[in-house]
């Protein structure tokens, strides 16, 4: 799946506070310029033992320990 301008509308950065976070910025303007990525952002966070919880040695979102947070702007 394309975007109709074909230009990147989302990024992905590492929170140098937290290097077990990571930061996901969307921008959902066209041809604007605008390379913010700040219209939507979600904080995706790794947590340190709760890979595999029930002990199947299978790994599922609810095993990997994954906490997404959002926040956007108009």
């Amino acid at each position: 799946l394309k975007n109709p301008d074909g230009k990147k509308h989302a990024k992905v950065l590492e929170n140098l506070d937290n290097p077990d976070m990571f930061l996901i910025g969307f921008r959902h303007t066209y041809e604007t310029g605008n390379e913010k990525y700040n219209d939507l952002v979600l904080s995706l966070e790794l947590r340190e033992g709760l890979w595999d919880l029930n002990g199947d040695g299978k790994f599922d979102m609810r095993d990997i320990g994954i906490i997404v947070k959002a926040f956007g702007t108009k």
